[in-house]
């Protein structure tokens, strides 16, 4: 794998603290995938084991509101990923993902991550920290946006 693509991959929060070889390590790991614009990669409410890198192109991140109606949560461009969580857990996916034009993306499968966690400690103990920094930010940002609605009121 080219070294932007790389660059890429240490842009994704679990992978940032990874050393090259490790990096080429879940580069070896990922396979590309060439869609076309409206072809869904993701359906709200479905279990999924995989997470996405887009190298090229874009996608719409949208949840069903409660009309039926789709609402788009954001659009995310090229160096953008999304799916994460799903290496770790099989609860159902919170949102949609649907190409909307040409997009090539890297899918890193779950099985595949934890396989390589299984050989090499380092890289699992490595990964798990970025996951548990990730998911403490995630829930101090929660934590303020629900205070921020409940003062609100």
């Amino acid at each position: 794998m080219d070294t932007a693509r790389l660059d890429r991959l240490q842009d994704v929060v679990l992978f940032r603290d990874l050393d090259l070889e490790a990096l080429r390590m879940i580069a070896g790991a990922c396979r590309e995938t060439r869609l076309p614009p409206g072809r869904t990669i993701i359906e709200e409410n479905t279990v999924g084991d995989s997470m996405w890198l887009i190298l090229e192109g874009a996608v719409k991140v949208y949840k069903q509101d409660f009309y039926g109606g789709k609402e788009v949560i954001t659009t995310l461009h090229e160096g953008d990923h999304f799916g994460e969580l799903s290496l770790f857990d099989s609860a159902p996916r919170s949102a949609a993902v649907t190409t909307i034009k040409e997009t090539v993306l890297l899918e890193l499968r779950g099985e595949d991550l934890r396989a390589l966690m299984d050989k090499d400690a380092a890289l699992a103990k490595t990964i798990y920290e970025a996951l548990i920094g990730e998911l403490s930010n995630r829930l101090r940002e929660s934590n303020e946006h629900l205070i921020y609605l409940v003062g609100k009121d």
